[in-house]
């Protein structure tokens, strides 16, 4: 953190520089500040931040320190645009120029988000425990004013209750100078090697030609072994050393599964939710919980018939708008602290940032929120409904399993198994309320892979979800409009169970079940005109799915495991 002030202005600056590699605190940082600056060092990272979060009316400064750059200034500017980085690029070499861009940013008036106009912000200073599980924050209040009264949200830690809302001295007042500080002298890459080769310093040993590091290791400890033994033992002995890579070994597995999930992908797209028929299993027990519909857009299906028990834990908005304005459109009353408003924030001088949310009214209850989510383009994996995904929406973070459905305007929307790359999917999961609109941006457990952007689209518990499986049979005997159709069924009773279910072509056709031939799932049919030779038949069956409750809002610490967990490996 660097400050910086303009008394002849009457404005104070406080430049953030967060570690561009983390891309959660890269997102913590961009949702609390006002102007940005997309310098060379973690242009790459910003850009995937920014290019569908709603920072549409906050304006971008490109810094560049001409006299650090090491590559073409050409190629520089064609990385920014072609990154999507539209702005206007200033020179900092001398102070005369730095003052200019000061001046520039302390005269603009940017309009805030929603996320920025109707909630509370607390830019903490410092941070000490005080007693059992509870915290004393220090630090600016931006927004709207404090109400001790409403509960708080830690991103990445959950919700707590306020105390007290104690108002203090301003450390950082304008008329105390601070030396404006605009970029960090960071140990280089280069000089961090030389440190550790200074430090760890090992006796050197002659390999053959191209052997690696883990391949020389295991010779010296066998090459000690083999002298011990023959030394006492005048035996001949013979070695054999296979050096296989333990990074190759324990990615086996994951690349395996990433195969298999590929695979699963490719079939979904060339034959859409078939499956084949169990032949150790009738088919009216397998697909008991399966029914039929005459017409998936006009059939009714009761949104509130067979619901889980999950669904008495969430709340249920008799209209989501209305309640949505009204709390919007309310002031803050009781005890509250008023907010600075401009340029002025303060922010902890830590690695990691930290941000404290003040809540709307029922943002702690738990309620279904649907999300309107398309596939990045950088993201090559396969990425299964119900996966566990890391989201990122507005000021809340939380690991759920979402479930994937098509975006139309019908009462019913069938499930889609896997992310599509170039449509619109809408995901539903448990989580706490939030009023749009709200940015989202969802990534993988792992490296923090970013899976895909979008926006808040709703809070209705009542969307029904519906997962279709396809049983396919093939004509065995062609009489014109009458078929004999087999392998969609392997006994008789499942026949006579399916019979009332209309049966449809890949050519149009369509037709009923008259009658079951044998006992193997023969079965001869009658449709509405003759059918091709090589047609297929199918039957069309549904069932309601709904969201597991898997939310999971401690998810620092989870990265913190896992990062430990990484060092421990290597």
């Amino acid at each position: 953190m660097h400050f910086c002030r303009l008394p002849e202005r009457r404005s104070r600056f406080c430049f953030l520089c967060p570690d561009a590699i983390n891309m959660v605190d890269v997102l913590d940082s961009l949702k609390v500040l006002t102007l940005r600056n997309n310098s060379k060092k973690g242009i790459v990272s910003l850009s995937l931040a920014m290019k569908r979060l709603p920072f549409k009316n906050i304006i971008r400064f490109f810094i560049i320190k001409w006299s650090v750059l090491c590559s073409s200034l050409s190629y520089c500017f064609a990385y920014a645009f072609s990154r999507g980085l539209k702005g206007r690029f200033y020179k900092l070499d001398t102070v005369k120029e730095q003052d200019a861009l000061l001046r520039l940013m302390s005269s603009c008036s940017t309009k805030p988000l929603s996320l920025q106009e109707y909630r509370t912000r607390l830019l903490v200073e410092s941070c000490t425990i005080t007693g059992l599980c509870t915290l004393r924050l220090c630090g600016y209040v931006r927004g709207p004013s404090l109400d001790v009264n409403r509960l708080v949200h830690i991103p990445g830690w959950g919700d707590y209750q306020l105390t007290s809302v104690d108002v203090l001295l301003d450390p950082h007042p304008l008329h105390e100078f601070q030396q404006a500080a605009l970029f960090s002298n960071y140990l280089h890459y280069d000089q961090f090697q030389c440190f550790l080769g200074d430090f760890m310093q090992h006796p050197k040993h002659l390999f053959p030609k191209g052997t690696s590091e883990y391949q020389a290791t295991w010779m010296m400890d066998l090459q000690e072994c083999a002298e011990n033994t023959l030394e006492s033992e005048n035996v001949v002995t013979v070695i054999f050393i296979i050096c296989v890579p333990i990074s190759l070994v324990m990615n086996v597995t994951a690349g395996n599964f990433r195969l298999a999930r590929v695979r699963e992908e490719r079939e979904d797209k060339l034959f859409p939710d078939e499956i084949d028929t169990p032949a150790h299993e009738p088919a009216r027990i397998r697909f008991q919980k399966y029914r039929s519909l005459k017409s998936f857009r006009t059939s009714f299906w009761d949104p509130k018939e067979n619901l889980p028990r999950d669904y008495i834990r969430i709340v249920h908005f008799k209209n989501f708008s209305v309640t949505k304005k009204r709390i919007l459109e309310q002031e803050v009353k009781g005890a509250v602290v008023s907010a600075f408003n401009g340029l002025y924030s303060f922010l902890c001088n830590f690695s990691h940032p930290l941000v404290v949310y003040s809540l709307l009214p029922n943002e702690q209850k738990m309620a279904l929120l649907n999300v309107l989510l398309r596939k990045h383009s950088l993201c090559d994996q396969p990425i299964r409904s119900k996966d566990e995904l890391l989201f990122q929406i507005g000021y809340r973070r939380y690991f759920v399993s979402p479930v994937f459905s098509q975006h139309t305007i019908a009462d019913k929307h069938k499930v889609e198994r896997f992310l599509p790359e170039n449509a619109t999917v809408v995901a539903s999961f448990f989580a706490p309320v939030m009023f749009p609109p709200a940015g989202v941006s969802v990534f993988k457990l792992g490296q923090l892979s970013l899976v895909g952007t979008g926006s808040l689209m709703n809070v209705d518990a009542d969307r029904v979800i519906l997962k279709r499986v396809v049983l396919s049979g093939h004509p065995y005997k062609i009489n014109r409009r009458h078929a004999v159709v087999r392998y969609m069924f392997f006994n008789r009773d499942d026949v006579e169970w399916f019979r009332p279910v209309e049966l449809r072509t890949r050519s149009g056709r369509r037709g009923y079940i008259r009658e079951p031939i044998g006992t193997h799932g023969y079965m001869k049919c009658s449709f509405n005109a003759q059918l091709p030779s090589q047609d297929v038949v199918f039957i069309d069956l549904y069932k309601r799915v709904f969201p597991k409750w898997t939310y999971d809002p401690l998810v620092d610490q989870r990265l913190f495991a896992e990062t430990c967990s990484k060092m421990d490996s290597s």
